[in-house]
Order: C-alpha cells, then structure tokens, then sequence
C-alpha cells in the first residue's frame, strides 16, 4: 500500500507519535511525514507510506496556511503556552483597530529570528536543547515571505489571526512580534495547520479513522495514490509499450508519448510520468525540446 495521507493531529502528541501509531495501522515501517508540528498544535500533517515516502522532497517547501489564537499582554520564554511567563504588561490597553494595523503590518517579505524553542541546528544542535539547557545564542534571520494575515477575532486579551506563509514561518515567533510591535507582550496559546500546500483540513482525516477503517478493509479508501498526491505536477503519459522503458530508465523518444499536459514543456521543471492507466512511473526534470531527465522511480 503506497500513498499519502492527510491526517488531523490531534492536540497533546508529538508528530512522531502520529506515525507511531500510524506504522501500526498500515503494518509498514517506511513512513514519513511532510513537516512536522508541535504538540499543542492541531491540523494538517502530510503522512507518507511506503513509496509515498520518495515524494514527500517535492512538497516540503510548500506554502502553509495557520489559524493562530494569541494571548496578549504576556511574554514566554517559548513565545507559546509551553513555557514560563518571562514578561507581563496587563495596564495595556489594546483597541481592535490598533492591533488590525500591526497584524496587517507583518504582511509580505521580512526577516524574522527564528525562537530558541525551536528544531533549527546551530553548529549542529538544535535550538530547542540548547534553550533546555538555559543556553541562549545570537540567530541569525532568516527571510520568511507572509503572503495573507488578517484579526479575525478579538475579545482582550486573546486573538485569533489568520496567516497564510512561506516555509519555515515560526507562528509562535510571529506571536511573539504582534505582541512587541503593540508596545506589549503576546504569546502563542493555539495552533490549527489548515493547509500546506495543496492538502487543506476539510480533506484530513483522524486517526481514530484510519484505525476504524483498517478494520472494515477500507483503508486503502483512505490514501491519495501517488499519482493523486501529485495532481499539482504536470503529467507526461506514455504508451503501454513504453511503460518498461521508463521502469528500466530507458530514454524515451517522441513516439512513446501518448499525451501531456502543455506546463510540462514551460521550462526546467519536475514533471510525473503516468501510464495510461495513471500509474505513477517516474517523475523527471522536463528539458529543452521536450527531453526528459529521470529524477525518482517507483515500482
């Protein structure tokens, strides 16, 4: 059983944890994730299985998409509701409009320093060990683009923020900033992951569910194919006599081509190559007069 699957972490459990429970479910230990989250945070959590694991690279630097509820008025030492509260400023008085603009402020391309409760490596180390151990180093930043970001709730001293974000965008780091630029404090208090990349929340599942389906027979109902998982790249579909062409990777010529998708040829870019039956043979780097270069295959 090869594919992705979409899952909605529940609160309290380590990513890590989801696909400890998940190598049970699927009786496999190849298994992997698309990018992790903490464990107070909720949502997407892209779940590879099998050879799903070879096409996890190709969605790793996706866009995310976060619903983020603050707690205004104190600082952690976690920027989140993990750590210890290190700063507080309750004589604040915050108005909406006032914290619509510095909200809407944090659009667009910045410099944003990653948190030392984090798993970035230093030399090595991750911050997060570092900061357990009461080290604090200087980080450098590291340029995050902020596509959306608006207030979509306020009830002092919590509110909730919409962000839509390039890869490596620390929410609670972001949390920690509304709250500086206000002239006060604010901390992350909780985190749903609604989207990353094209996989959103209304397509996840629980693992609850999975589990129940494995037990009716249906779990296979519950992956995307590989082919699927993909439906973002173009599409390259060769003829049936061509099929182990591509197995053996095996140039192929004009002629092995049934059809394509015409953004397959726009450029240098990563293109999947289905049998006309849409199996996923191979994905490859389509090149000047329609060459392809074999990046991965798949059985």
């Amino acid at each position: 059983m090869d594919g992705i699957v979409i899952v909605n972490k529940p609160v309290g459990i380590t990513s890590y944890d989801v696909i400890r429970k998940l190598k049970r479910v699927f009786n496999t230990k190849k298994i992997g994730h698309g990018g992790t989250l903490d464990p107070f945070a909720t949502g997407v959590l892209i779940i590879a299985v099998n050879q799903g694991t070879k096409i996890t690279r190709f969605f790793l630097n996706d866009d995310k998409a976060y619903i983020a509820k603050l707690k205004l008025g104190e600082m952690t030492d976690s920027f989140d509701l993990t750590g210890q509260i290190i700063n507080q400023n309750s004589d604040k008085n915050v108005e909406k409009n006032e914290l619509e603009g510095v909200v809407h402020g944090f659009l667009g391309k910045q410099e944003q320093i990653p948190p030392m409760h984090s798993a970035k490596k230093v030399g090595g180390v991750k911050l997060y060990k570092m900061a357990r151990a009461g080290i604090e180093i200087e980080r450098k930043p590291a340029t995050v683009n902020i596509t959306d970001i608006r207030l979509t709730e306020f009830s002092y001293p919590f509110a909730v923020v919409s962000v839509e974000c390039s890869k490596g965008t620390y929410i609670r780091a972001l949390a920690n900033d509304i709250g500086l630029k206000l002239g006060s404090y604010a901390h992350l208090v909780e985190l749903t992951r609604t989207k990353s990349g094209y996989f959103t929340l209304d397509k996840a599942c629980t693992i609850e569910e999975l589990e129940e389906a494995k037990e009716s027979g249906n779990l296979a109902d519950m992956m995307l194919s590989l082919n699927d998982a993909l439906d973002f790249m173009p599409a390259v579909t060769v003829r049936e006599n061509a099929v182990m062409k591509v197995r053996n990777g095996v140039k192929l010529s004009e002629d092995d081509i049934a059809s394509s998708d015409p953004a397959a040829w726009e450029g240098s870019r990563a293109v999947k190559i289905i049998s006309e039956d849409s199996i996923l043979l191979a994905i490859a780097e389509s090149g000047a007069n329609k060459t392809l270069k074999y990046l991965r295959g798949f059985n």
